[in-house]
């Protein structure tokens, strides 16, 4: 297994993207529409061409995970598109995936480029416990929704090693610092914690992160992130009543993140307030009546 640095969001040691070999070849995540010469630049540096990638997995159809994925497909045309089937209809036609993208992500949208189809023959839709099989190696899906509901992770069942893409936070490695990601509109705490209790009993080597890079230790990291999943759902809840969204997200800030290094200021600060702002609504979702 490759990984390499994509500088995605324009964003030093944020972006990896993985590339398994074996008797066939796979890529984890396409990056963004900006980040793709850069990734047919590390194929070639490590000595293979993108004809020969056989897989494109995608964890999600978030941008900056699959945003790059139709214009590699044109670059890569011996590859199968492997998402969830929940997204596939989304990588054949993004324009709902774009309109949401950019009402989500409002004055921060041009960093994470734009969408281009995968043809629909290309696209392989997969289940949880589907596996994909290179050679040697297994490669077994495992459908993580509480990030979103189109997401998976993917078990590596020759090393046991989990590609875990948002599932599990945010790695920062110059301070080895992980925070929750909890983007809007489908963030579930109960659905997040059930995940990642689910992969850490199946007891991995090693997590491998979409932002940013290998990480080990995997029971101390779940239950990290279990408890710290947790305390940013208590910290908002406490002052939601109170205070408005830009104070908590400061406050947030300031309780959780004030010692990450490495990285520019305002790009964390990014990072906490969109972590707020889905933990807001879905809050605010849990608490509304229920109709019908």
């Amino acid at each position: 297994m490759f990984y390499g640095d994509v500088n995605l969001l324009f964003t030093p040691k944020f972006g990896s993207i993985y590339l398994i070999e074996d008797e066939k070849l796979a890529l984890v995540e396409s990056g963004t529409s900006h980040t793709v010469s850069e990734l047919v630049y590390g194929i070639k540096v490590l000595g293979f061409n993108t004809t020969d990638i056989d897989y494109l997995l995608l964890t999600h159809i978030h941008l900056d995970h699959a945003g790059g994925a139709g214009f590699l497909s044109r670059l890569m045309p011996n590859a199968k598109i492997v998402v969830h089937e929940r997204g596939a209809k989304h990588l054949a036609d993004p324009t709902r995936l774009l309109e949401s993208a950019r009402a989500a992500l409002g004055g921060a949208y041009p960093s994470y480029g734009e969408m281009s189809p995968v043809p629909p023959e290309r696209i392989l839709s997969v289940r949880d416990d589907d596996v994909i099989e290179l050679g040697k190696r297994r490669l077994r899906i495992l459908y993580t929704p509480g990030h979103a509901p189109h997401h998976v992770s993917i078990l590596d069942e020759s090393n046991q090693t989990i590609y875990v893409g948002d599932s599990t936070g945010l790695f920062f490695p110059p301070v080895d610092r992980i925070i929750p990601i909890t983007p809007m509109p489908n963030f579930d705490l109960d659905v997040a914690v059930g995940n990642m209790e689910r992969m850490r009993d199946l007891k991995p080597q090693a997590l491998l992160f979409s932002h940013f890079g290998p990480v080990g230790e995997p029971q101390r990291v779940f239950n990290e992130q279990i408890a710290a999943h947790r305390a940013w759902v208590a910290f908002v809840e406490e002052r939601m009543s109170e205070k408005p969204e830009e104070k908590i997200a400061r406050e947030a800030y300031e309780e959780f993140c004030a010692g990450i290094t490495g990285y520019p200021r305002e790009f964390i600060e990014e990072k906490a307030e969109s972590t707020v702002r889905g933990i807001l609504h879905y809050l605010r979702k849990k608490d509304a009546p229920q109709t019908g």
